[in-house]
């Protein structure tokens, strides 16, 4: 399994320390961070993490500043990452974690995502009241199993089948289309009793994570 982000401006000053705090809690899992801009490197040695240096025109793209585009390029690399049959990880470098991510990693579903906080009123609220709760795309694990809803995610951010070039808006347009049944399922993690939002994609098992497993804001 890996783990794929892409960042750009200011947002790059922040890599390395937050690396430094929260590296421990990957287990080892590679880290790979794409980072516009030539000349980024990092000042200390972090195993198993790679800094990819790249420009937005080497993924077909022209405007690295358009709202959505780093979704987008991160969700390319998951991609290829399914297509090699491993695990694709995304994390937003605004996390902060205080326990390994192995146990939510390990839980039966095909693609499990962070809640939003919020609830019924979660962006895009058209959305998150349909189906009483928001997800959000800053964490998210998606297995091989998932590749043709991971596909059919940035084919419609591409094409603006849902009127939006994000992830997380275009993910909760998905889950509320009417086409997901949602539930509420009890899993264990940690040995501490949660209850996560269920539903199937076609045949890929989804999970929006219980938000007191993974908090979406500070606790």
């Amino acid at each position: 399994m890996e783990i794929f982000g892409a960042i750009y401006g200011t947002y790059i000053n922040l890599l390395e320390p937050w690396l430094l705090r929260n590296k421990k809690y990957f287990n080892g899992i590679v880290f790979n961070q794409i980072v516009f801009d030539d000349n980024y490197k990092l000042n200390n040695n972090i195993d198993n993490c790679n800094i990819i240096n790249k420009k937005i025109m080497d993924y077909g793209y022209n405007n690295l500043y358009s709202y959505g585009t780093t979704d987008h390029i991160r969700l390319i690399e998951i991609i290829k990452l399914l297509e090699k049959n491993i695990i694709g990880i995304n994390i937003d470098i605004d996390t902060i974690f205080f326990k390994s991510i192995i146990p939510i990693i390990n839980l039966d579903y095909d693609f499990i995502i962070s809640r939003a906080e919020a609830d019924n009123k979660a962006w895009p609220q058209d959305c998150s009241e349909k189906i009483g709760f928001g997800a959000c795309s800053g964490f998210y694990i998606a297995k091989p199993k998932s590749l043709d809803l991971m596909k059919y995610l940035l084919n419609s951010m591409q094409n603006n089948t849902y009127n939006s070039y994000t992830d997380q808006e275009t993910i909760m347009r998905i889950f509320s289309s009417g086409n997901i049944i949602w539930q509420d399922k009890i899993d264990k993690v940690d040995n501490i009793e949660y209850t996560n939002k269920i539903g199937k994609f076609n045949d890929i098992n989804i999970c929006v994570l219980d938000f007191n497993i993974f908090h979406r804001s500070i606790p």
